[in-house]
């Protein structure tokens, strides 16, 4: 797959890309960065977009046309405005997960977090009125 082949090289890849918001197709540049699950069961492109000067998520289906262009890049890090876990997919189509040291890696560990500062926020609660 041209993309795997991009990840693994580092290379840059011009993308004939359909923004469905805008019904529009575009016409970009991106350093991709890693390939992950989407909400809807496809997979996304992460990818610096030098159009946009932005981290920005393709959906594959959306993609008309990919070509590997001969520039390299140095990999740019995952915003941590922007917390999700990142699924590297290496040339031999394994796919391992890495995130950043203050994001959850799973969803299971990022629903643990929810439930904590629901209990913790209940505590405070239980503390500030339920004890008078």
């Amino acid at each position: 797959m041209l993309l795997k082949k991009a990840l693994h090289e580092h290379r840059c890849v011009h993308l004939i890309y359909y923004t469905a918001s805008r019904k529009a197709l575009t016409d970009r540049v991106v350093e991709p960065l890693a390939l992950e699950p989407g909400d809807w069961g496809g997979t996304v492109l992460r990818a610096y977009c030098r159009w946009r000067q932005d981290m920005r998520s393709f959906a594959l289906s959306n993609i008309r046309r990919a070509e590997l262009l001969e520039e390299t890049f140095s990999p740019r890090s995952l915003s941590r405005s922007q917390p999700i876990a990142v699924y590297r997919t290496s040339i031999s189509g394994r796919a391992s997960t890495q995130a950043s040291s203050k994001t959850p890696s799973t969803a299971s560990e990022s629903t643990g977090c929810i439930w904590w500062l629901i209990l913790v926020g209940m505590a405070l609660l239980w503390l500030l009125f339920g004890s008078r």
